[in-house]
């Protein structure tokens, strides 16, 4: 962390900073985590809209009134959530100490089960101020259309590469491009669809929007969910997927028992009735996953027999 940001975390908060260290990668995002006298700390600055900062803020109070453990922030000494520096908007939290559950163990992934369906739960009945609204649940349509394209524009764009792990990608696409189709129109079938949509905010779940084992913390057996920048209201399976998606990553294999057990545990905290059910697979089934894969190039990062592995998964 350079002088100027520290001087700043001094004159807002009121801390003297013994030492700091960077926890993020990303250029367009700070987090850092910095010792001072009067205790340990994580500050994070981003170039975030205010109407987004307040939707967070609040989505957050609703969370802790509900008795979801999240770190605590901090007013500065005037009493403000956060203060601007350099284009970024930096807010002080709470440095929760504990450890990050892997998904190597069937006892940590029913933990993880539970707790986001407990999170699910206990987060309806939040409405938020009316400019700073985050609903996801508008978007379905369009996304399912955007990812479908995405896929068919790499297919057409890579058709011709001569790299073996490409051409793995390739044989797959067609499939994932059709089962696209398959799940949108089946999306607009579900007659409980719209119906959801129209509901009132207060009646859709929020969702973590990132919902990975490294945004749990574990203190001994107390459990806490951390990150929360991409939180909005939307639908339990998007939580469900991303989760889905690294335990599949981490065992290289999709488990019909496993996936069983996790959502098992989900619904000892959060029951879904037929109908959710119903929309919850209708979404799981769509290629979310394999869009992301190729959006996010992460195959370059892989050799060709991962490469095959994952699609074939």
């Amino acid at each position: 962390m350079n002088k100027l940001l520290t001087n700043q975390v001094k004159k807002h908060f009121g801390l003297t900073i013994r030492s700091s260290k960077n926890l993020s990668r990303i250029s367009t995002v700070h987090v850092s985590k910095i010792i001072t006298d009067q205790g340990i700390y994580l500050l994070k600055g981003k170039e975030e809209q205010e109407s987004r900062m307040r939707y967070i803020r609040a989505a957050k109070q609703h969370l802790h009134e509900k008795k979801i453990l999240i770190p605590r922030e901090y007013l500065t000494v005037n009493g403000q959530p956060y203060f601007t520096f350099e284009n970024k908007r930096y807010i002080l939290q709470e440095w929760i100490k504990g450890k990050s559950p892997t998904v190597s163990s069937l006892e940590n992934i029913l933990k993880l089960g539970k707790l986001i369906g407990r999170f699910h739960h206990r987060s309806l009945g939040f409405s938020p101020p009316a400019d700073c609204r985050a609903m996801g649940a508008l978007d379905w349509e369009n996304e399912y259309q955007a990812d479908k394209r995405r896929i068919d524009q790499w297919y057409k764009k890579h058709l011709r590469s001569d790299s073996p792990k490409i051409k793995w990608i390739i044989r797959y696409c067609k499939r994932f491009s059709s089962r696209a189709e398959w799940a949108y129109q089946k999306l607009l079938a579900n007659s409980c669809y719209n119906e959801w949509k129209s509901y009132p905010d207060e009646q859709h779940y929020l969702c973590h929007g990132d919902y990975h084992p490294r945004n749990t913390m574990f203190q001994k057996n107390t459990p806490y969910l951390i990150d929360w920048e991409d939180i909005r209201h939307d639908f339990v399976s998007k939580d469900i997927s991303r989760m889905h998606f690294m335990i599949m990553r981490k065992h290289k294999t999709f488990c019909p028992s496993r996936f069983e057990s996790f959502l098992q545990a989900y619904q000892q905290q959060n029951p879904l009735q037929s109908h959710e059910l119903g929309l919850l697979y209708i979404d799981l089934s769509f290629p979310h996953m394999f869009e992301r894969f190729l959006r996010k190039s992460l195959y370059k990062k892989m050799n060709t027999n991962e490469v095959a592995s994952f699609v074939e998964n």
